[in-house]
């Protein structure tokens, strides 16, 4: 599948960049509504969005080179600029947390409630990525295969977007109904664990790495016992009690979710034909 989306000026735009940017600009919009509802002050949330991107786009690209080059990349830190390294997402969103935590420790802020208010842009943030990926998964006779030539694939990039806007919109629905500081936080790491847990079956065969789906499980088993924990024994903050609107609401947001789901599915199956 070409990776290039258009060009810009005569350079290549490729669409996991592209839609890594879109997804800043969105969850950007979230953070800051979300930092100043929390009274934690929307330039402050900006001025942490500023740093979280600058610190995922370096970190991935300078792990990148360091997958490609070595360690003899240190002596030549400009490969990093000149060449098509891509990004690694992995490196990328553990940059961001330790930025993050450092952002936290120095503002003086409450690491719970400051997380819990990055939390839903950050899931928001992934399913953007997710679909712009172009990893697929292992091959399948499903209906809704993604077909290259004689191959028909598991379209796991699709699977991940979709799973990462549904973990957005649980988020966002229970940002106003908290239990306990953290709770959104410590949902999204659930969440996502058990994301790939479940997503590990259908990748290709090299990436089924047993560790990494014992690791994986060992981390979801308990921090869901501890979600489900807490989240009993807690009760909901005065500072987020609303009036509930009833079915009228859930309905509305059933339906805002199956619209959106149908958009990207749409639009993903476009760009792989």
């Amino acid at each position: 599948m070409e990776r290039v989306l258009f060009y810009a000026a005569g350079l290549p735009v490729y669409l996991y960049g592209f839609m890594i940017a879109v997804g800043l600009f969105f969850s950007t919009m979230l953070l800051l509504r979300e930092g100043r509802r929390k009274g934690l002050g929307g330039h402050r949330m900006f001025d942490f969005a500023i740093g979280a991107s600058a610190s995922f786009l370096i970190g991935a690209r300078v792990f990148s080179g360091l997958q490609h080059y070595g360690l003899g990349m240190l002596a030549r830190p400009w490969l990093v600029l000149t060449h098509q390294l891509g990004l690694h997402q992995t490196a990328g969103i553990a940059c961001v947390i330790l930025f993050g935590l450092l952002f936290a420790y120095y503002h003086n802020l409450l690491l719970s409630v400051f997380l819990d208010a990055v939390a839903p842009s950050m899931a928001l943030l992934a399913a953007f990525a997710a679909l712009g990926s172009n990893v697929f998964g292992a091959e399948t006779d499903l209906p809704w295969a993604v077909v290259f030539g004689n191959l028909q694939l598991h379209p796991l990039p699709l699977y991940m977007g979709l799973g990462y806007y549904t973990v957005f919109s649980l988020l966002w629905r229970a940002r106003k109904h908290i239990r306990f500081d953290g709770q959104l936080a410590l949902g999204l790491f659930v969440c996502m664990t058990w994301l790939h847990v479940l997503l590990i079956p259908v990748r290709q065969l090299e990436e089924r790495d047993p560790i990494l789906f014992w690791g994986l499980l060992i981390a979801a088993v308990p921090t869901s016992v501890l979600w489900v924990k807490l989240y009993s024994e807690g009760r909901f903050a005065a500072l987020y009690r609303r009036r509930s609107r009833g079915i009228f609401r859930l309905l509305t947001d059933v339906m805002v979710f199956i619209v959106v789901a149908f958009v990207m599915t749409t639009m993903f199956y476009l760009r792989v034909v």
